[in-house]
C-alpha cells in the first residue's frame, strides 16, 4: 500500500464595484469549508470550480454541505489562472479563478458564497460565511447597479 499525504484548501476574498468602476467594498481574503461532496468531486472528475454562488444565509457551514442555505444567484468563472507545481518539498499547485456577478445578478444582502459544478443551486464544492477583518460573519449590501468579483 502507498500512503499519500494530501491537503486540501480555498480561500475567497470579494470585491464590490459601483458602477463608474471605483473599489467600494474588498473583503480581502477568508478560508472556506471543502464539503464532502467537494472532496470526491475532485477525485473523481475536475468540474468541480465552474461557478461561484452567493447567498443571503448565515447557518455556518458544515462538510455534509450540498448547496446554500440561501442561495440567490450563480455567477460563471471569467478566467483562471493556474500556477505549476513546486519544485521543493512541500509540493503544490494552486489554481485562481474570477468570478464576476454583473449588476442586478446579485442584489441584496449578501451573507454566503460557495463554489459549485452548477449555475443553480446544488453540488457544492466549498462553502464559506462571509466574515469581516476580525473573521466574525457579516453581511456585504450590494445595490442594484453594482457588480461583484469573488476570487477563489
Amino acid at each position: 500500500m502507498i500512503n499519500i499525504k494530501a491537503q486540501v484548501s480555498g480561500r475567497f476574498r470579494l470585491k464590490v464595484y459601483r458602477s463608474d468602476g471605483t473599489l467600494k467594498k474588498d473583503t480581502g481574503w477568508f478560508d472556506n469549508l471543502i464539503t464532502n461532496y467537494g472532496l470526491n468531486r475532485m477525485a473523481s472528475s475536475s468540474d468541480y470550480l465552474l461557478y461561484c454562488h452567493v447567498g443571503t444565509n448565515n447557518t455556518p457551514p458544515a462538510y455534509t454541505d450540498t448547496s446554500l442555505a440561501g442561495f440567490l444567484h450563480g455567477a460563471g468563472a471569467n478566467g483562471s489562472a493556474t500556477h505549476p507545481h513546486s519544485t521543493s518539498n512541500p509540493t503544490y499547485r494552486s489554481i485562481k479563478k474570477v468570478y464576476r456577478f454583473d449588476a442586478g445578478e446579485a442584489t441584496g444582502n449578501i451573507s454566503e458564497v460557495g463554489i459549485s459544478r452548477k449555475s443553480s443551486s446544488g453540488d457544492l464544492f466549498s462553502r464559506a460565511l462571509i466574515v469581516d477583518s476580525s473573521d466574525n460573519p457579516t453581511t456585504i449590501t450590494i445595490l442594484s447597479d453594482e457588480s461583484l468579483d469573488v476570487e477563489y
